[in-house]
């Protein structure tokens, strides 16, 4: 992805109209059925991107090592001889418990509930919606169909009926998280342009720079 693509990207993504995109969402209805579907890894381990403030948040909040919120994003990485994970990746994922599924999810008589709720990654504030620009934040995971340059994921809720406000609420968060990745991916390949690690191991580069699997600076 060019500098130059990215940033007609951000434009495109600044540009977005918050009353366009709330409307869409109204037209393709969604409530949430705390099924949990979107916190688990049925199919693997649970993959939702979490940045680095983000991260620092949860942290705060909870009281919780880095390690402990979030883990390497796992594309790249491999294990050597001696069982340690090496290798370089790009940015974080929310961290998984034993099962695959996010170590936030908690079920409460047979409802999911999200252990961070209130701060919790803006890719779960606005699931099962994204946003297609057609280039660096082109949407991941099982796609259900794409209304205008919204686009749905799998989730048992979507059709539903939608409170305009509620809408309103989705649309704003959608946007924020759509210039978001944008900015992170621009930041993350300035880093990477100019890092000079000569660290073996595993490395995570982010929008920060180059990092330990503790989230510090290398």
């Amino acid at each position: 992805m060019s500098d130059v693509k990215l940033k007609e990207e951000l434009v495109a993504a600044q540009m977005l109209d918050v009353k366009e995109l709330a409307d869409t969402i109204v037209e393709i209805g969604f409530e949430c059925t705390k099924c949990g579907a979107c916190c688990k890894g049925d199919d693997g381990e649970h993959t939702a991107t979490i940045f680095p403030s983000e991260i620092r948040k949860v942290q705060k909040v909870e009281e919780m090592e880095w390690r402990d919120v979030a883990r390497p994003m796992p594309f790249g990485i491999v294990e050597n001889e001696n069982g340690e994970l090496v290798g370089e990746t790009f940015e974080w994922a929310l961290q998984v418990n034993g099962c695959g599924n996010c170590s936030f999810y908690r079920e409460i008589n047979g409802e999911g509930i999200c252990g961070i709720y209130g701060f919790k990654p803006l890719i779960c504030e606005t699931y099962p919606f994204s946003v297609d620009l057609g280039g660096s934040n082109k949407p991941k995971g099982e796609i259900v169909e794409k209304v205008g340059e919204i686009v749905v994921h799998e989730c048992e809720g979507i059709g539903r009926e939608i409170d305009y406000e509620e809408a309103m609420r989705l649309a704003k968060i959608l946007k924020e998280r759509t210039i978001r990745e944008i900015k992170e991916s621009m930041n993350v390949i300035e880093k990477y342009r100019n890092s000079e690690t000569k660290k073996s191991g595993l490395i995570v580069h982010d929008s920060e720079g180059a990092k330990d699997r503790n989230g510090k600076i290398i």
